[in-house]
């Protein structure tokens, strides 16, 4: 079995090797070929490598025979330059058929002799190809030689950290650990990794645990979420994990500010510095560097540590407490700052003394010190300047005063929160009339949402929006004069107040976010769902901090149009959140607000324009097609003019005017709609028949089967997720819970049927959510809740949260049932006067049953 070898020694041997391959052969002498055959013969190889170039050919014929002359032959080319002789191809192939010994050693010679990038390619592909093998020695040989190639020649390895994650839950411990040693060397490219080296930070072995921790380390600040983890370790059994771990830390916090994130770690690293090993004290005294802010404990836990017994320990604790000052000296911004600076490292240099052990240390800190005190005259010089003329330039004083604080504004919470969204200080200091500007000065109102741009904007999902996806040549009608007209040119952007409604799939959200992206307006974005306690209430939870919050004055910017409004999804909430939505649009009637909604029984804003959207005309269907070519992945089985003609074949054969009209009615009807046919050219793009009337179904199969490779034939689990969405609508929720279906929803992000967003949590951590693509997405799910418990067709009948789930039971109930469920419809809308649902279901039905009609014929 092979051992592997520990990082220090391969770098050392290769150190060393180098020099040796990059002298040319200058120092190499003239060998006979039955010289050199002789010294291979007699394994000879200080010989062959004093021959230089002159013996490559003779081995590589050597690596051509095999056994232990490959191995020798391997071994010799280490350290010889071939001088443009090219000996990768002839490498590679004694590497598919040598011994163990003999890969060991041409893996070696590989990574010495690769010079050109394909090369470096080809080995990669080598090692790859071994690590997804089943020999378990090329597995750890393969993981050795991808490490050499990333420390020595470049990032090509990056294509193998897929496989190297995956040998990371191999069953035997030496192939995880060379696994995450090669991980490890990739440093920052390797964040992929992150997740599944904290998994192997809980690992059986100590060699395992100690190579994770060191390449969570290597991978550096990219690698914070593996600081639990790596606490944790420092009280392991094995001094080397507890080392590594320690060391790991540190490289993790370098150029990382220290938050509250990382708190957890200074006392478990305070515990390590008093460790019975002496690398593990050394390694927690060069992370408690990065903690320079409690230097009140740091400080002195450090500089008892340079009475340590150990040399190493003593040493880091000075390079330490040197940095320290550093530290210090650069965050001293003022004269309290620079003074309590001067105080600590004065302690420092004390503690230094006059040991001949510290004196290079010591004289950093004085020097240190120094700055520090030129440091402080500046500010006492600063701070003695008194004001000239302060009487006669007190307005212009005070101008000039609430100016800097708008020019520092967008990067200070503290300065939003206490000058700016503050009441009392912004009505006290601001005199009265910067209130009033505030307000009303575009420039200035601007600035004043400048900070929360993007937080406004999160639930627009901007950053996964793409341009080419929108579909500029749809229409809206206005159902007072009946006029249509392009939905550009009636709604160019946020001036007004429009309620723009249309059926589910025809793009409203779409238009809204394409509105967003192109405005150079302040804008939030709103799910109806998330303005239950009231609009102005769902806006200030979007503006940061808990102190930010001055309802008044942002009524006041609302209504003197500093900021448009979008609120998406009216239909998908209760009555009661609705009609808070709509109370406010009527109070800020001069407000830029946009409302978007399904077709339902509601009470408009009377103050708002009302714009209902239409389906795509025949035309425009085939263009909305092809539309979507440059959003066909590479790796689509039909794409370019292939993906253009079976567009065509597709659309007259579903169009076509010899079929029942009803038939050819429903097919247009489904075509019309612009995210029905975006599900259809996903099918055609993946060379399959869509079914019109299951595209939905269809879409999910595809998923499915994927799902079911990935997870060894294990089901999806469908009942439990949908009972799970129609919960999160009857809450009215939308975000899906990962904890319980990230497998899941990973698998349906693949095939665009969920998006992933980031976001923060409520501590203010970076956090990522998940959401369908589409409500109809999330209706096919719910829709399957509805088949399983019969009575929630009754139970929702008057609920517009589910009018897109009544459409589709339309066509997934048996036909007796869906004439039934049509019959307790139309009684309902008799009642109600709520057509909404019923004469959709109609036609749908309707057009079922002519469809079996011409099935039979």
């Amino acid at each position: 079995m092979l051992k592997p070898l520990s990082t220090a020694l391969k770098i050392t041997f290769l150190s060393f090797s180098l020099p040796l391959l990059f002298a040319g052969n200058a120092w190499a002498k003239t060998c006979t070929e039955k010289e050199i055959e002789t010294y291979i013969s007699d394994k000879n190889r200080p010989a062959i490598i004093d021959c230089g170039a002159g013996a490559v050919p003779d081995l590589l014929k050597a690596l051509k025979k095999g056994g232990t002359t490959s191995e020798v032959a391997a071994e010799a080319l280490e350290y010889i330059d071939t001088d443009g002789v090219t000996v990768v191809p002839t490498l590679i192939e004694a590497f598919k058929h040598g011994t163990l010994d003999a890969r060991r050693s041409i893996s070696w010679a590989l990574v010495v002799q690769a010079k050109k990038d394909e090369e470096k390619k080809v080995i990669v592909h080598l090692f790859i190809e071994a690590l997804q093998g089943q020999d378990l020695e090329n597995r750890i040989i393969a993981a050795n030689g991808l490490m050499y190639l990333v420390t020595y020649l470049g990032a090509e390895a990056k294509e193998a950290i897929p496989v190297l994650v995956d040998n990371l839950e191999h069953k035997y411990s030496l192939v995880r650990g060379n696994a995450a040693s090669a991980l490890g060397a990739l440093g920052l490219d390797a964040e992929a990794a992150v997740p599944a080296l904290i998994r192997r930070l809980k690992d059986e072995n100590a060699t395992v645990r100690t190579f994770a921790a060191s390449a969570l380390g290597s991978i550096g600040k990219k690698a914070k979420t593996s600081i639990p983890g790596l606490v944790e370790l420092l009280k392991d059994r094995d001094a080397t994990v507890r080392a590594n771990a320690a060391y790991a830390l540190g490289y993790i916090f370098n150029n990382n500010v220290i938050n509250v994130e990382y708190k957890p770690a200074f006392p478990a690293l305070m515990t390590a510095l008093k460790d019975q090993d002496d690398t593990v004290r050394a390694g927690s005294a060069y992370s408690l560097e990065y903690f320079a802010q409690d230097n009140k404990v740091v400080v002195p836990a450090l500089i008892a540590a340079l009475k340590d017994k150990s040399v190493k320990v003593r040493n880091q604790a000075a390079t330490s407490l040197r940095n320290i000052s550093r530290q210090l000296q650069e965050e001293a911004k003022n004269l309290q700052e620079a003074e309590k600076a001067i105080t600590v490292v004065k302690q420092i240099q004390t503690a230094f003394g006059n040991s001949p052990e510290f004196e290079d240390t010591r004289l950093g800190v004085d020097k240190t010190l120094a700055t520090l005190g030129d440091r402080k005259q500046s500010f006492l010089l600063q701070s003695s300047a008194k004001w000239v003329s302060a009487g006669k330039e007190i307005w212009l004083a005070h101008a000039v005063f609430w100016l800097a604080l708008i020019l520092v504004y967008p990067k200070s919470p503290q300065i939003q929160a206490i000058f700016f969204w503050n009441p009392w200080v912004r009505k006290i200091m601001g005199l009265g009339y910067v209130g009033f500007a505030l307000t009303w000065i575009p420039f200035l109102r601007r600035s004043l949402f400048a900070p929360f741009r993007e937080s406004l904007l999160a639930d627009a999902g901007l950053k996964n929006f793409k341009p080419a996806a929108y579909f500029e040549n749809s229409d809206i009608k206005n159902p007072n004069s009946g006029e249509i007209q392009p939905i550009q040119a009636a709604v160019p952007g946020f001036k007004g107040q429009v309620v723009l409604e249309g059926a589910s799939g025809l793009g409203k959200t779409m238009f809204l976010r394409h509105l967003c992206q192109q405005s150079q307006r302040v804008v939030v974005y709103l799910p109806a769902t998330k303005c239950a306690d009231g609009v102005i209430e769902a806006i200030q939870k979007k503006l940061h901090g808990e102190e930010i919050k001055d309802p008044k004055f942002l009524q006041n910017l609302i209504y003197s149009g500093a900021i448009a409004i979008c609120i998406d999804g009216l239909n998908e909430v209760s009555a009661d959140t609705r009609a808070k939505i709509v109370e406010f649009t009527e109070n800020y009637f001069k407000g830029d607000i946009i409302l978007a909604t399904q077709p339902m029984e509601w009470t408009p804003p009377s103050t708002a324009k009302r714009y209902v959207m239409q389906p795509l005309g025949r035309s425009h269907i085939q263009a909305f097609l092809l539309s979507r070519k440059p959003l066909i992945p590479d790796y689509a089985p039909v794409r370019e003019e292939v993906y253009e003609q079976s567009c065509s074949r597709y659309l007259e054969q579903v169009l076509n005017d010899r079929q029942a009209l009803e038939e050819l009615e429903a097919n247009q009807r489904i075509l019309s709609n612009p995210m029905d046919l975006t599900v259809i050219a996903a099918m055609l793009a993946a060379g399959k028949q869509p079914d019109l009337f299951r595209l939905q179904e269809q879409q999910y199969t595809v998923m499915t089967e994927e799902y079911q490779e990935k997870h060894l034939r294990q089901e999806f689990p469908l009942d439990s997720f949908s009972e799970a969405v129609y919960q999160m609508r009857l809450k009215d929720e939308t975000q899906l819970p990962e904890e319980q279906f990230l497998e899941e929803l990973l698998g349906m992000e693949r095939h665009k049927m969920v998006v992933s967003r980031q976001s923060k949590d409520s501590e203010g951590k970076p956090a990522k959510e998940w959401h369908f693509r589409h409500d109809k997405i999330a209706e096919f799910f719910i829709l399957q809740t509805f088949l399983e418990h019969p009575e929630r067709q009754e139970q929702h009948l008057g609920d517009p949260r589910f009018r897109g789930v009544y459409f589709m039971l339309a066509n997934f109930l048996k036909f007796e049932d869906a004439i039934a469920l049509r019959e307790m419809l139309i009684q309902y809308a008799a009642d109600t006067k709520d057509h909404t649902v019923s004469d959709m279901f109609v036609q749908l039905v309707r057009s079922r049953k002519a469809a079996l009609i011409q099935t039979a014929a």
